[in-house]
């Protein structure tokens, strides 16, 4: 028979292990939304503002699962997404 504190231990160490990959999931979400803020105050064209800005978002690991992305803007005059910017897609 399985002692109450051994299975209590057992969930402590399983709960700290849940929280710290939380705490470090967390703090690389905040560096890459840092570093999407500091990239819109840096002097440089949208097109280059938008490469940028989706470098940083594919280095975030549950996101660059496939290390490609592409970024869509409201196009006013033709009323719809337009892809403006790919990384890493195969042209077909």
């Amino acid at each position: 028979m399985v002692s109450p504190f051994f299975l209590q231990l057992i969930r402590d160490v399983t709960q700290r292990k849940a929280l710290e990959k939380r705490n470090e999931r967390s703090y690389i979400y905040r560096i890459a939304i840092s570093a999407l803020l500091e990239t819109g105050l840096e002097p440089m064209s949208m097109e280059k503002q938008l490469e940028v800005a989706l470098s940083i978002i594919l280095t975030i690991p549950k996101l660059s699962i496939q290390s490609h992305g592409g970024i869509f803007l409201w196009d006013e005059k033709k009323q719809k997404l337009t892809l403006k910017l790919t990384k890493n897609f195969l042209n077909k």
